[in-house]
C-alpha cells in the first residue's frame, strides 16, 4: 500500500468487515493523512489490531495470501542483492513455485510491484508477512553476511581506522626505534635521560590540566550548546521523520522492564518510531524476559550471533541494516532519556548546518547521592557534558562521543561503516572519525539519566574498559598523524592529544608523582633525588598539587552548574577518585596487550536508588498497551496506561 493512495478503500474494507468501529477508523485515517504514513502502519504501530490480524485483513483486501514464517519453507534461491537492499525495498524473494517467484512483503507498495516486474516479469506473486517475520526471513538468509559485515566492514574499507590490531607494522617499528633510542641514551647518560623524561612528562601533565581549564572557561563564557526550547518542540511540523532507537544489551533482564517503561514515554508518534532491541544469542534470560512483556509493535527483537569480538559495537553494526529511521539513536539498557529528546534532536538538526552528523545529548545520573563513587561520577559527568564537550565544539576540535544518547543521521552513520567492533569505546572512536570525514558533532540541552556505578569492583571493570578504549582510539588515529592534521587541522590534533590521550597519561603518571612527592617531602636527601635537581622534584610536586587543585575547582564549577549543592563538600575527595583511576589505568594497559578486544561487562540494576520505582513498574506490567482511541482523538503521540479493546478478525 502506498500512503494516502488506497487508504480510503482499505478503511471502507475494514468497516465492511466490522473489524473496527467507523469512528476509530476515521481518526486513524486522519492521522494517516497528517503524518504521511499508510493507514495500515497507523493501525499496526498504535496497536489497534494484533499484527497477525492486521496482516490477515490487509491480505484479504489486497487479494493475496498471508502467511506466518514458521509455516513457510524457505529455499536458497539465487539472490542478486545483499540484505541492506531488500530491507530498504521492504520485500524479499522467498522461493520458486513452478517457475513463479514468490516474494514476501509486509506492506505491498507500488515500488515493490515495479521492482518485481522489472526483475521477474509476470512470473512473480506476493505473499504477506508480518514485518517481524519478513526481517527474520532476511536475517536467517543473510545471517553469515550480516555478521561478517558487522565485524569486518570497517577494517576492510578503512584498515587504518580499525582497532583490529593494537599496533600496525609501522607503529611496531616506531616503538622499537624509540626503545632503542632510550637504551642508547641511557647507556650514555642515564641520569640526564631520567631527568628529561620526568620534566617532559610533567610539562605534558600540566598542559593537559590547563587545557581542561580552558575548555571549561570557553563553556562558561560562550555556551554554544544547541538549545531547543519547548516552543520549538511544540511547533514541529506534523510530518516528522522516521526515528529509530537501538539498544544493544547483554544480561540485562533486571533493568529491561524499566528501560521499556522509559522508552514508552518518548514523545514521538508511534507510526514514526522504531525501537530495536538487540540480544546476544546466548543471552536467553534477557530475551525471554522481553518476550514476557508483550511489547507493542514498535519494538523489534534482533538476535546477534555469537562470534568474536563479542562487543557492543559489533551488535550495533549487526542492527544497522535493519534501521529504517532517517535518524537513529543509541541508548543503554539502564537509560532514562527525557521524553522530548527525539523531537529536540529533530528541531536541532533543522537549525544546525548540514555538516552536523551527530548530536550528543547530556548524560547524568539518577542515583547521584548514593555513595562516594556515584557522587564522584556525577561531578565528572557534569563537567564533561556541560562544559568540556561544548568547549571542544566551540574550538572546532574532535568530540569523543559518550556511549549513549548519540543521535545520528543514518545515511552518514552508514557512510562511516558504523562502529568499530574491535574498539571497546566505540563511541569515542566514532566521534573522531566523524571529524576526520568532515562531519561535526553538536551537543544538546537534553539529558539522559543513567545508573552511576556504585560498586568498586564494577566501577574498576567499567573504567578500565574505558581507558583501554581511549588508548585504542588514540593509537588508531595517531597512525597517520600527517593525514590527521589534514583532516582535523593542527588545533584539532592538539585537542585530540590533550583531551583523549592526556587524561590517560595523567592517571598513569599520578601514582608516580604521588610516590615521588611523598618521598621528596619525607626523605629529601635520599639518593633517588640526588639524580635530579631540586627544581625538577619541585616541578613534580607542584604539578601534583596544582593538578589536583585544578580538578577540585572544576568539580565546584560542575556542581554549581547543575545546582548539585549537596555535592560541593565532596569535591575535596576528587584526588582520591583519581587514585582509583590510576588503578583502572594500570589494568587497562595490561589488557590492551593481553586481551585488547575483551569487553568487560558492567552490571546494571545494582543501585539501591529506584528499587521502589522498578517494583512499581513490574507491578504495572499488565497495563502494557496504550488506549488508542483517546490518543488518536486528542492527537497525542505518547501512549496512555490503559488497555485498548482487543479486536479480532471474524
Amino acid at each position: 500500500m502506498h500512503p494516502n493512495s488506497t487508504d480510503q478503500s482499505f478503511a471502507e474494507f475494514l468497516i465492511s468487515t466490522q473489524s473496527m468501529s467507523s469512528s476509530e477508523i476515521c481518526h486513524a485515517l486522519e492521522r494517516s493523512k497528517v503524518s504521511n504514513e499508510s493507514l495500515f502502519r497507523i493501525l499496526l504501530t498504535n496497536n489497534f489490531l494484533h499484527e497477525v490480524d492486521a496482516g490477515t485483513l490487509l491480505a484479504q483486501f489486497l487479494g493475496i495470501e498471508f502467511r506466518l514464517l514458521r509455516h513457510t519453507n524457505l529455499a536458497n534461491v539465487e539472490l542478486a542483492e545483499g540484505p541492506s537492499y531488500y530491507l530498504s525495498l521492504g520485500c524479499f524473494p522467498l522461493f520458486e513455485d513452478r517457475d513463479v517467484h514468490v516474494i514476501g512483503t509486509s506492506e505491498l507498495t507500488r515500488d515493490q510491484v515495479a521492482w518485481a516486474t522489472r526483475t521477474y516479469g509476470k512470473k512473480h506473486r506476493f505473499i504477506l508477512f508480518t514485518y517481524k517475520d519478513l526481517c527474520e526471513a532476511i536475517r536467517a538468509r543473510f545471517d553469515g553476511v550480516l555478521n561478517e559485515l558487522a565485524i569486518e566492514q570497517l577494517f576492510r574499507e578503512s584498515p587504518l581506522n580499525s582497532a583490529k590490531f593494537v599496533l600496525t607494522r609501522h607503529q611496531r617499528v616506531y616503538v622499537f626505534l624509540f626503545l632503542a633510542l632510550l637504551i642508547v641514551l641511557a647507556s650514555w647518560d642515564w641520569k640526564s635521560l631520567v631527568t628529561a623524561l620526568f620534566v617532559g612528562s610533567n610539562l605534558f601533565y600540566g598542559l593537559t590540566a590547563v587545557f581542561r581549564v580552558v575548555l571549561t572557561a570557553v563553556g562558561i563564557v560562550d555556551p554554544i550548546e544547541t538549545s531547543i526550547e519547548r516552543k520549538e518542540v511544540v511547533e514541529l511540523a506534523p510530518r516528522l521523520p522516521r526515528y529509530s532507537v537501538v539498544v544493544a544489551m547483554y544480561k540485562e533482564a533486571e533493568v529491561l522492564p524499566v528501560l521499556v517503561h522509559y522508552l514508552r514515554q518518548l514523545d514521538y508518534p508511534r507510526e514514526k518510531l522504531q525501537i530495536i532491541l538487540a540480544f546476544e544469542k546466548d543471552d536467553v534470560e534477557t530475551l525471554e524476559s522481553a518476550k514476557q512483556l508483550s511489547l507493542e509493535n514498535i519494538f523489534e527483537f534482533l538476535i546477534v550471533p555469537s562470534s568474536y569480538p563479542k562487543t557492543k559495537p559489533k551488535a550495533l553494526n549487526y542492527a544497522l541494516p535493519f534501521v529504517r529511521g532517517e535518524y537513529v539513536t543509541i541508548y543503554d539498557a539502564e537509560d532514562r532519556p527525557e521524553s522530548d529528546q527525539l523531537k529536540k534532536v529533530v528541531a536541532a538538526f533543522k537549525n544546525l548546518p548540514s555538516s552536523v552528523g551527530c548530536i550528543q545529548a547530556r548524560l547524568n545520573f539518577f542515583n547521584q547521592a548514593e555513595n562516594f563513587l556515584t557522587r564522584m561520577f556525577t561531578l565528572e559527568y557534569s563537567l564533561w557534558f556541560d562544559y568540556l564537550l561544548p568547549g571542544l565544539y566551540k574550538m572546532g576540535m574532535p568530540i569523543p562521543l559518550g556511549g549513549t544518547s548519540n543521535h545520528f543521521k543514518t545515511v552518514i552513520l552508514r557512510e562511516l561503516c558504523g562502529w568499530d567492533p574491535y574498539n571497546v569505546t566505540e563511541d569515542a572512536d566514532l566521534g573522531i572519525r566523524l571529524e576526520k570525514y568532515h562531519y561535526s558533532v553538536a551537543t544538546l540541552n537534553s539529558t539522559t539519566y543513567e545508573e552511576a556505578n556504585s560498586e568498586l569492583g564494577n566501577w574498576i571493570r567499567q573504567r578500565s574498559r574505558w581507558i583501554k578504549g581511549h588508548l585504542q582510539t588514540w593509537i588508531v588515529h595517531m597512525r597517520g598523524s600527517t593525514q590527521l592534521v589534514k583532516d582535523v587541522g593542527p588545533l584539532g590534533v592538539v585537542g585530540f592529544n590533550l583531551f583523549l590521550g592526556g587524561p590517560v597519561f595523567m592517571v598513569l603518571l599520578n601514582p608516580i608523582l604521588i610516590a615521588l612527592g611523598v618521598c621528596w617531602l619525607l626523605f629529601p636527601k635520599q639518593p633517588l633525588f640526588i639524580q635530579m635537581p631540586d627544581w625538577v622534584a619541585s616541578l613534580g610536586l607542584f604539578n601534583l598539587v596544582a593538578g589536583n587543585l585544578t580538578y577540585i575547582l572544576l568539580g565546584l564549577v560542575a556542581a554549581f552548574k547543575r545546582r548539585y549543592f549537596s555535592l560541593i563538600p565532596w569535591v575535596l575527595l576528587l584526588p582520591l577518585y583519581w587514585v582509583l583511576h590510576s588503578v583502572a589505568g594500570l589494568k587497562a594497559v595490561y589488557q590492551l596487550f593481553v586481551s585488547p578486544h575483551f569487553w568487560e561487562k558492567t552490571k546494571h540494576g545494582i543501585s539501591r536508588v529506584g528499587v521502589e520505582e522498578r517494583q512499581s513498574i513490574l507491578r504495572s506490567l499488565k497495563y502494557l498497551r496504550p488506549k488508542l482511541k483517546k490518543s488518536l482523538q486528542n492527537g497525542e503521540s505518547k501512549p496512555t496506561d490503559d488497555l485498548p479493546t482487543e479486536k479480532k478478525v471474524g
